[in-house]
């Protein structure tokens, strides 16, 4: 085999003729044809090597040479191809080529130079292991052809005995396999990067929408990510605080968490994040220039589509002239209150003095009562009458009077001059005078009848 090895490399005109080492090969069952030449039917996973020579002997010693080798559990599957042309489509085909051995001199004396720009310029593959292996090593210096052709080793075919052929596959297929590996891991490391710029992109539109929003109102509008750093804030943040952002973040930082004037404002940033819920406080801020402001913040949350927050918005509104008038409010109540003590006092003494004058009258009442005359009385010599007697106050000045002297009733309704208690007192003297004139004066009947 080793002799074998030595005539189809070398090519040298010996005793032993090309003829001869065929016929040679053909005894040891490997039989070649003008067209492809592939090896047994290899498992589904199997390295793919390409040999492209124009000389079927090296396709034939290749082949027997690797017939048993195995790298990673994996046979060899190979392809063959006798020309450049032959092998372009054959490429276009099978993207998952291992190894190419190839030749330079086969239709042309550059053939597998031009070849090796076609994969590596036109197809841009970047992965395939491609070892040059020459017979004719003047028509492709080593130097040269490595200083200018992306190849991955150069070999003479004199120098190519079975084991360093091995070696060769070995070592070849190890850094194809590195390759792979490296190509998917790029692979999955650029799909990350264009699914995180998407992302970035489609928070980016969000954000604009956000800010397009809330540039249209004249309350402060501050945008921050979910750990509480600012994004952004709209012309109202300025026209509250007096800052433009990038002042305000170089003189009390860029995180909410450090920069809010809420005493107790982590607990309120927590209950947001945990409940993913609007949470609102009252703060005592201070502008630019020194002025004390009262603001009203909402701190909402901005969720995606899975309910992740996205984005927090602060929103201040200035309550400076609400917090004063409630001030103010407070103020005059407190006065309101003092003043309702005083006029509760008030109150009672005047309550008190109403009740003293209230008792003063019923007694008045109780008095001028006690000059009317009974109804019993009258109904005793007048069994058909009635008294029509509505004073206008608890006690009046009209009074009515019944007596009887012998024969004589002498009845009378009397109109004396006021109201209420003088009322009162003018009908008790009046009365009084009544009874003077029937029984001390004995007059009993009008003086004009």
């Amino acid at each position: 085999m080793a002799e074998l090895e030595k005539k189809l490399f070398t090519k040298k005109k010996t005793s032993v003729t090309m003829e001869e080492a065929s016929q040679e090969m053909t005894q040891k069952s490997f039989i070649l044809s003008s067209e492809h030449i592939t090896a047994e039917p290899s498992p589904e996973e199997c390295w793919k090597i390409l040999v492209v020579d124009d000389d079927g002997d090296v396709h034939s010693i290749t082949n027997l040479a690797l017939k048993d080798f195995i790298y990673k559990n994996k046979k060899i599957h190979f392809i063959n191809t006798f020309s450049a042309d032959e092998t372009k489509p054959i490429l276009q085909n099978n993207k998952d080529i291992a190894l190419i051995l190839l030749d330079v001199v086969m239709e042309s004396t550059h053939a597998g130079l031009e070849l090796i720009k076609y994969i590596r310029e036109e197809i841009n593959n970047k992965t395939v292991q491609i070892v040059l292996r020459t017979g004719q090593a003047g028509y492709a210096p080593e130097k040269e052809v490595i200083s200018k052709y992306e190849i991955n080793d150069y070999k003479t075919k004199t120098e190519l005995t079975t084991t360093k052929l091995f070696i060769l596959v070995f070592s070849s297929l190890r850094s194809y396999e590195a390759l792979m590996e490296l190509e998917a891991y790029s692979n999955e490391l650029e799909k990350k990067v264009e699914e995180k710029t998407a992302e970035i992109r489609l928070k980016n539109k969000e954000l604009e929408k956000l800010s397009l929003i809330a540039g249209k109102t004249d309350n402060s509008v501050v945008i921050a990510l979910p750990s509480g750093e600012i994004q952004w804030a709209n012309d109202g943040f300025t026209k509250i605080y007096g800052y433009t952002l990038e002042e305000f973040i170089s003189l009390r930082g860029d995180n909410l968490l450090d920069v809010s004037f809420y005493p107790d404002f982590n607990s309120k940033f927590i209950e947001c994040l945990e409940n993913k819920k609007s949470v609102t406080y009252i703060a005592c801020a201070a502008t630019k220039s020194g002025m004390e402001l009262w603001v009203n913040t909402n701190l909402v949350p901005i969720l995606d589509n899975n309910g992740v927050i996205d984005y927090l918005i602060a929103m201040d509104t200035d309550i400076t002239k609400i917090k004063k008038a409630e001030e103010e409010i407070s103020c005059l109540y407190n006065i309101a209150c003092n003043r309702k003590d005083e006029i509760e006092k008030q109150k009672a003494e005047i309550e008190s003095q109403k009740k003293d004058i209230e008792d003063s009258i019923n007694y008045a009442k109780i008095i001028q009562n006690s000059i009317l005359p009974s109804e019993e009385k009258i109904k005793n010599i007048f069994p058909d009458f009635f008294i029509f007697y509505k004073p206008k106050d608890v006690v009046s000045g009209d009074f009515y009077y019944y007596t009887q002297v012998g024969d004589i009733h002498v009845v009378a309704v009397v109109d004396c001059t006021g109201h209420g208690v003088p009322g009162a007192f003018m009908s008790m003297i009046g009365c009084d005078i009544l009874n003077q004139i029937i029984y001390k004066e004995g007059i009993v009947t009008p003086l004009f009848h």
